[in-house]
């Protein structure tokens, strides 16, 4: 499931950008930022915007789902589309639709990915621009 998460240095702009939802995992300081990835238990309390339970620090970057980033932009009227970059294709193309500023539809065509977690990834990137 660790390809479900996004990585350290999203979640670290995410944090910086004021994302404090309830997360699954989190990053440990001082470990190599690819493999400090561990779950702290399915419940949270949030301090400050970071979990905090039992097994999870203050130190450490919560770490959200690709999914959860997503879902967050959306409720802030910033929507990530990844699709097809043509039919019959495993080439992924991003749109970004920023209902706050009234921008739409802002396509990155001429950026393609072979792999949707890559699209996600830039996507989610790019977004973080317009907050």
């Amino acid at each position: 499931m660790k390809h479900l998460f996004a990585p350290y240095e999203l979640a670290l702009l995410a944090k910086e950008k004021a994302f404090n939802e309830p997360c699954l995992a989190a990053f440990i300081p001082g470990i190599h930022k690819s493999n400090n990835l561990r779950g702290c238990g399915a419940i949270y309390f949030e301090v400050d915007g970071l979990p905090n339970n039992s097994s999870c620090h203050h130190s450490e970057i919560a770490a959200p789902l690709y999914q959860q980033l997503v879902d967050w932009f959306d409720s802030k009227g910033i929507v990530i589309s990844i699709y097809y970059a043509a039919p019959d294709s495993n080439v992924f193309t991003v749109r970004l639709d920023d209902y706050n500023k009234k921008i739409f539809g802002q396509i990155y065509t001429g950026t393609r990915f072979n792999k949707r977690a890559n699209a996600t990834c830039f996507a989610i990137t790019e977004a973080f621009k317009l907050i």
